[in-house]
């Protein structure tokens, strides 16, 4: 075998294992983001039941307000309910 040859075999062989490399990252990523997507969704779900306690007790609290503030207590649940669908949305982007 010449110097050429054995460069070539070294360059090939450098190059494989940069592509199973390659690959196996690409495995942990998948593996990672199903995690993160699982955990997402539980947290979404308590978050989801943590909410429904509260909602009732946030609406009888408003019914008790003055307009001004009642107006800015709804304002605010909007902001947040839409503010916690945009942060769900892109975490599990």
């Amino acid at each position: 075998m010449d110097l050429n040859q054995n460069v070539k075999d070294a360059a090939y062989v450098a190059i494989g294992f940069g592509v199973i490399g390659l690959q196996r990252a690409q495995v942990v990523r998948h593996d990672v983001a199903k995690q993160v997507k699982a955990r997402i969704e539980n947290l979404s779900g308590r978050i989801d039941k943590v909410e429904g306690q509260i909602e009732p007790v946030l609406d009888q609290l408003t019914g008790r307000l003055p307009a001004p503030a009642r107006t800015a207590l709804t304002d605010a649940r909007a902001k947040a309910k839409q503010a916690r669908t945009t942060l769900i949305g892109r975490l599990a982007a």
